[in-house]
């Protein structure tokens, strides 16, 4: 037997130990050892494996204490047990196993070989499958599909010009000639069929990629009575989605009740639904991908997947267990503007479901004072030359920070300079400004660039990035963000630095903000009359009471009840701040 160094990892040494860094950090992690150096010698000998006497003999030591080294690398992951050559077309997928803890390449390739997978429809669903397994180490397959290659299915299935009015099952045969893959070139009309052809395979995997819904809901139906460990992969997809369910003697029940509920759906009405197949080769790909992952998994036990979807509008993608899938939606809508939620109308709220801010804001008189403030000045709007790029304000943000804030809590320059900027060009939608907290040394600040005002949202997500670590409080964040952008505005103004006008973009959000919150309330507390009597939009840019509630409708489309007040509330409790401010720069403005 030879030992090899680990190469599907990247190591490297410093004066910690032996830094396993793959750039992944699910595998990152340090080995102490008493001999750093030594290790370190030693598994840059082992780049072309050695057998026992060849690494004993190098590292000076008798057999006990190789056979602990030895033992100790493998137990770490630092060195695997007769890695395979480079020139062996199976070496990268060798380096990819060998990276989890526990598996064992040699093992997952005899179990890949002796795995008999049927493949039930060899279209968009399901051509491309054996393409992703075959460069797994799978070999056993049985491929069951009746059809002949058209022209249409060029643009999205696994085929070729040259194979039109060929069978797909033969195609596909030939193609992969170095494959043990039996054909079925019939279709299959009902349970009875399938059933025979499991009796006779035996396969440990069903992938059932059929257009046939009757027949898939008879297939689920009955093959667990008899065939109890079998596993079933339905992929399919609908408008630019693809979606994966694993579907086994635990769950085939659920399946079945969905699939009837939905071919009731669609056929109950057939006159007045107009569908058609929307398969490209985004679905076929991934469809491809999910089946063949979720096989992978389980053969080398890395993973517990039962569930994929792949939103190619939004480009989200998902493969785990079912039951995180809610967290996941969740984290959608934060990058969706039109997440979940309804609009503030008195029979759909209830006042115990709202938390303390919004239950003491309903409970309160209206404070007008910071909307009165920032109606009554005309601030001008930063001129194309008194703008500036992202590089520029986070050199000075990073300066105010250095000035203004404990560099023991909050370490200015190295959370800034750790955050990651992703500006976002997606059209047709409009994508929510917002940060997030990744680990505690890295956040990410995305910011749609369909917005006008990209520095003043880099200038906020940049500010809540410095909170992340003291808090998760929505409000305590808007707060301290909104006491921020006041103090960094008048950092700016000392400095003589005209940037300061990005005031202008407080003033416009939060005049807005304020009429949002406050129609809500009056619509909450039913008082008809709020709008009439007390609130002066004469010096807004919403010009009547119809224009607001237009305005209103589409701001608050899809947001739960009061989103805003974070916001209103971060202004009216750093008044003081704005209103000395503004008193400090009466000079540069037309009251």
């Amino acid at each position: 037997m030879k030992y090899g160094t680990n190469t599907g990892l990247i190591i490297l040494k410093n004066n910690e130990g032996i830094i396993i860094n793959s750039t992944n950090n699910h595998f990152k992690r340090i080995v102490k050892t008493s001999d750093d150096e030594l290790v370190w010698n030693l598994l840059k000998f082992l780049k072309n494996p050695k057998n026992k006497e060849e690494i004993k003999n190098f590292i000076g030591k008798n057999s006990k204490q190789t056979n602990k080294l030895i033992e100790t690398l493998l137990q770490n992951n630092l060195i695997v047990k007769d890695p395979i050559s480079s020139s062996n077309k199976f070496f990268r997928l060798e380096r990819l196993i060998n990276t989890f803890p526990n598996t064992n390449f040699k093992q997952y390739i005899k179990k890949a070989k002796n795995t008999p997978i049927m493949t039930l429809g060899l279209g968009t669903a399901g051509s491309y499958t054996l393409e992703f397994l075959s460069k797994l180490g799978f070999d056993n397959f049985i491929l069951i599909d009746g059809d002949v290659v058209e022209e249409k299915n060029i643009i999205a299935q696994n085929y070729l010009y040259k194979d039109i009015n060929l069978k797909k099952v033969n195609v596909l045969k030939r193609r992969y000639s170095q494959l043990n893959i039996t054909i079925i070139d019939r279709k299959i009309n009902n349970y009875t069929e399938i059933e025979q052809l499991l009796e006779k395979y035996h396969p440990k995997y069903l992938l059932s990629n059929a257009d046939d819904g009757k027949l898939v809901i008879e297939i689920l139906s009955n093959i667990f009575k008899k065939h109890k460990d079998i596993k079933i992969l339905e992929t399919g997809y609908n408008v630019a989605e693809t979606q994966f369910e694993l579907i086994d003697i635990n769950n085939y029940e659920f399946y079945v009740e969905k699939f009837k509920e939905m071919q009731e759906y669609f056929l109950k009405d057939p006159a007045n639904i107009l569908v058609d197949n929307t398969g490209t080769i985004f679905h076929a790909y991934a469809s491809a991908f999910f089946s063949s992952k979720y096989i992978f998994d389980d053969i080398s036990q890395i993973g517990n997947v039962d569930w994929g979807r792949f939103n190619f509008r939004e480009n989200k993608y998902y493969l785990d267990n079912r039951f995180y899938w809610g967290d996941f939606q969740k984290y959608i809508f934060r990058y969706r503007e039109d997440s979940e939620g309804k609009e503030v109308e008195s029979p759909n709220v209830f006042f115990n479901k709202f938390d303390e801010n919004i239950n003491l804001f309903l409970a309160s008189p209206v404070d007008f004072r910071s909307f009165e403030l920032l109606k009554s000045i005309s601030l001008k709007n930063p001129s194309a030359q008194d703008k500036c790029t992202i590089e520029d304000v986070k050199k000075l943000l990073i300066e105010y920070g250095s000035k203004k804030l404990n560099q023991k809590i909050i370490p200015t320059h190295t959370i800034i300079n750790n955050n990651i900027l992703f500006i976002s060009n997606i059209t047709g939608r409009t994508i929510k400004n917002y940060s997030e907290k990744v680990n505690p040394l890295e956040n990410r600040i995305y910011i749609s660039s369909m917005e006008e005002n990209i520095i003043v949202n880099y200038i906020h997500e940049t500010f809540h990035t410095l909170l992340f670590n003291i808090t998760d409080n929505t409000y305590f964040h808007e707060e301290f963000v909104m006491k921020n952008m006041i103090g960094f505005c008048q950092f700016l103004k000392d400095k003589e630095n005209k940037y300061w006008q990005y005031i202008t973009y407080i003033q416009g959000y939060y005049l807005d903000d304020f009429i949002i919150v406050n129609y809500e309330k009056s619509l909450f507390l039913n008082d008809h009359d709020f709008w009439e009597q007390r609130m002066d939009i004469s010096e807004t840019k919403l010009n009547s009471n119809e224009e607001i509630i237009k305005y209103i409708h589409e701001k608050t489309n899809h947001k739960p009840p009061f989103y805003f007040l974070k916001y209103t509330q971060a202004v009216e409790k750093n008044y003081s701040e704005i209103s000395n401010f503004i008193k400090n720069i009466q000079e540069m403005i037309q009251c």
